[in-house]
């Protein structure tokens, strides 16, 4: 075997975003722990005052907001109401102080409850549909847009449906958490599901705690969504939120065993792909690891590059390659672990996420030429 060592460096490199969207689509961007979108809006009657702004996602946001510099671009006044090119909507945002994030207000659920929304989380991308507008035949459609997995063939193609719930503390769906009935809020947000609810018993989860991080985390490996299993399930763990006393934590959509979500707030269900064990498992590691990984056949690899998981600087032809080396352990280990479920492969899988504090390096073998190339581990957010 012939063997080179390439230091790649971190930085990423600018993603090449596909701009051919459809008259329903738009662009997503993260601005944690949100999605933002950018939108076409005017006052009422008044096309020609159009101006492009950036809007918060945020389903548990009762009521839309806005800023006053904003208003002050669309030459508005606070309780004016307003147009949304595209989406065909009107609403009367609330005023709201100037955003940290530079953002020009937040679309809520006085807004996004008219809509099926769906969420690619790996291209970055929303579309949308009128309320009732989309049908079993449409809902099929936009999930056969793409490949369910990158080791399943086109035909592959199962959707599940989980009932959403209607409380006043939001939108909820029903989780099995650590063997115990959970009721989760479901937030639009791009990354993290919160447990308010104290701890989750020790056999059935182990703490993520690493020194100088903020948050305190664990890694749960009895969880359901519905009747979905889910292998893995990364918490942040917080003091119950004030305001949701029936709720024992909140799910966003980026941890659903899926890589695309379709949110029917009309017809108040959710759905996302069925995908294999092998496959939720694979989706449950990027959080750990911090890389776009699947599980083939036993092994570890590097999956595409994706908008959301950009390439590292020079790395971009490592796709399907192996990874042999993972920190100190084993590629081929790692997989074992994240494919058999238990407090064994928890507490291997915890090894390996304190690792990434102090830049574990990835070892990856390429599947042509058996080149080797290192590079760190990207750093936990």
């Amino acid at each position: 075997m012939v063997a080179a060592i390439v230091i790649l460096a971190l930085a990423a490199r600018h993603s090449q975003r596909s701009l051919r969207l459809k008259p329903n689509e738009l662009l997503l961007r993260r601005a944690d722990p949100d999605f933002v979108v950018d939108l076409d809006i005017s006052p009422e009657g008044a096309p020609k005052q159009s101006r492009r702004l950036s809007f918060l996602v945020s389903e548990s946001i009762p009521k839309s907001k806005i800023t006053a510099d904003a208003l002050k671009r669309l030459q508005a006044n606070p309780g004016d109401s307003l147009g949304i090119q595209g989406f065909e909507a009107k609403f009367t945002p609330e005023l709201e102080p100037p955003s940290s994030d530079g953002s020009s207000g937040v679309l809520g659920a006085d807004v996004l409850d008219r809509f099926a929304l769906g969420f690619d989380l790996d291209e970055l991308k929303l579309s949308y549909w009128p309320a009732r507008a989309l049908d079993d035949q449409g809902i099929r459609s936009w999930f056969a847009n793409q490949p369910a997995w990158p080791t399943l063939g086109s035909t592959h193609r199962g959707i599940n449906a989980v009932p959403i719930s209607r409380t006043k503390e939001g939108l909820a769906v029903a989780m099995t958490i650590g063997g115990e009935p959970a009721n989760m809020l479901l937030t639009t947000a791009a990354a993290g599901t919160v447990w308010w609810r104290g701890p989750i018993p020790s056999n059935q989860s182990v703490p993520l705690t690493i020194p100088g991080l903020k948050v305190d985390r664990a890694l749960a490996w009895k969880a359901d969504l519905g009747d979905v299993n889910m292998p893995w399930l990364v918490l942040d763990l917080a003091s119950p939120e004030p305001g949701h006393p029936s709720l024992n934590g909140s799910i966003s959509l980026s941890t659903f065993p899926s890589r695309r979500v379709l949110l029917d707030l009309p017809a108040a269900k959710v759905y996302f792909e069925a995908l294999p064990t092998h496959a939720k498992a694979s989706l449950a590691l990027r959080p750990l690891i911090g890389l776009p990984v699947f599980l083939q056949r036993g092994r570890l690899c590097l999956g595409e590059w994706t908008t959301a998981s950009p390439a590292p600087s020079g790395a971009d032809n490592l796709q399907d390659s192996e990874i042999t080396r993972l920190g100190d352990l084993p590629g081929i280990r790692v997989a074992g672990a994240a494919e058999h479920p238990s407090l064994a492969s928890a507490n291997l899988l915890a090894r390996l996420y304190r690792q990434r504090a102090s830049k574990a390096v990835v070892e990856v073998t390429t599947q042509a030429d058996q080149l080797k190339y290192n590079f760190e581990v990207p750093p936990i957010r």
